[in-house]
């Protein structure tokens, strides 16, 4: 008959090696409504952001302005995609080129209409 041996000799111990754990307190229900509550702020937090997104098609030369102020005005020529981060409540980009058409779209919504010469497309926030 064969026999195994311990490290220590003889049979290995008949109850386990490492002591008692000591006992684990289950979370109570209002540490867990706490928990849960500052994980669904952190998520709520992280979903509204105050990032947008300006897309403006053209092809001719136009003047951008955001809420009419003069901190705010970028002159380019051609489509430009811009990140525009904090809050605003219109863009205004008016043609400036002899010919062609300018038109703008914020955050992938609905194009304006394409605006000619001299005029303005402009997009506000409701």
């Amino acid at each position: 008959m064969a026999r195994m041996k311990g490290v220590s000799g003889g049979f290995g111990p008949l109850v386990p090696q490492f002591p008692e754990f000591p006992h684990v307190p289950r979370l109570r229900p209002a540490r867990l409504f706490t928990l849960a509550l500052i994980a669904a702020a952190a998520l709520l937090v992280g979903s509204c952001s105050s990032t947008h997104h300006l897309n403006i098609e053209s092809d001719t030369c136009w003047l951008m302005s955001i809420d009419g102020t003069s901190e705010s005005v970028t002159r380019d020529c051609g489509n430009a995609n811009y990140k525009i981060i904090g809050g605003f409540h219109c863009i205004r980009v008016t043609n400036l080129g002899p010919t062609g058409y300018v038109r703008i779209r914020i955050d992938g919504g609905p194009w304006t209409a394409k605006v000619a010469v001299n005029e303005v497309a402009e997009s506000c926030k409701h």
